[in-house]
């Protein structure tokens, strides 16, 4: 590609179990440059496009109250997301000679990005995308700075910075809305034609968020290629997929030799063995994907939920008309709840 690519991915805490897996994905997407900014020791060995850089929480937290001009509130690394959309100005020294920089996630497996990643999209667009799992701005000033600018019915990101609550302003509790409304060129996959795997995280098995479809999906990756395959009409469905979020749900890894390629079922990665592509694989996974556990909310978290800042925010959020579900309305899958 004519255009150069950077993922910047700051990183705190324990790595997903299938890290490895990860970054073998990301090898085969070489035209693609990851830089990890991460106080965790350098694998012994990683891709040539996966650029380990030594930072520590401290430093990122300093660069985003720099770089915003205010003291942020950012004092555990979740709350991150939000300020994804400032990456391109944050680490600004590290990124200025590319023409593209994005934001994802590591609890993902990619297949074959270029469907997204492409020259003809990185001419075209001036924003690719829309789901803090991979979005990607054009660095340029005007870009880099488009966080700043305020529109109805999103937070703005004063807001969004002054206090540790997430606001999703990475994607629709702010920027999505922020670029449509600022008549950036956007390259958009909509639920129904998404290139992508987002697993709803309320279904035990492989199912698509947003409602896409009722049917339940495994994976095989295979030398930079992700295939879903389903049961349709008590027939094999299948088709290429750019890439899986898995919505850091827990998973066992059982592959030794991932160079070889894997499985994804719902709770596994599996090696590959034999013509495992069949009806009864792929219902028995879905049966077998682990029981979601239900969520107990203590008293202290019901109390700490009621604090003055949290009561403020949810007047703001209905006074404004910001929707709480702000993918979901972006897309238009559901109407606005407050």
């Amino acid at each position: 590609m004519k255009n150069s690519v950077v993922i910047i991915v700051p990183y705190f805490g324990k790595l997903p179990n299938y890290f490895n897996l990860w970054m073998e994905s990301v090898k085969y997407n070489s035209k693609i440059d990851v830089m990890f900014f991460t106080d965790i020791k350098k694998p012994n060995s990683i891709p040539e496009n996966i650029i380990w850089t030594k930072m520590s929480f401290n430093e990122v937290q300093k660069r985003a109250s720099a770089t915003i001009g205010f003291q942020v509130s950012l004092s555990m690394p979740y709350k991150l997301t939000d300020y994804k959309p400032v990456y391109g100005e944050m680490f600004g020294d590290f990124v200025k000679n590319y023409d593209w920089w994005g934001f994802g996630d590591i609890d993902t497996i990619w297949g074959d990005l270029s469907p997204i990643i492409n020259e003809k999209h990185l001419t075209s667009f001036d924003k690719i995308l829309e789901l803090g799992h991979l979005t990607l701005i054009k660095n340029t000033n005007n870009m880099n700075h488009l966080y700043k600018k305020h529109v109805n019915h999103a937070w703005n990101y004063t807001e969004a910075f002054k206090t540790n609550f997430p606001y999703h302003f990475d994607e629709g509790g702010g920027f999505s809305f922020i670029a449509r409304q600022n008549g950036c060129r956007i390259y958009s996959q909509y639920p129904k034609n998404m290139s992508f795997a987002d697993i709803d995280l309320n279904k035990e098995a492989f199912h698509l968020a947003y409602n896409i479809n009722k049917f339940s999906y495994v994976f095989i990756w295979k030398k930079g290629t992700l295939k879903g395959f389903w049961i349709d009409n008590h027939k094999i469905q299948s088709r290429d997929f750019t890439y899986i979020h898995l919505q850091k749900r827990s998973m066992e890894v059982l592959v030794d030799d991932y160079s070889r390629g894997f499985i994804i079922i719902p709770n596994k990665f599996l090696p590959i063995k034999g013509n495992f592509v069949n009806k009864d694989f792929i219902i028995n996974a879905s049966r077998l994907a682990p029981k979601i556990e239900e969520k107990r909310i203590s008293k202290l978290s019901r109390l700490k939920e009621k604090t003055l800042s949290d009561v403020r925010r949810k007047f703001i959020q209905r006074i404004n008309k910001i929707p709480v579900n702000g993918n979901e309305v972006y897309f238009g899958t559901e109407l606005p709840k407050y």
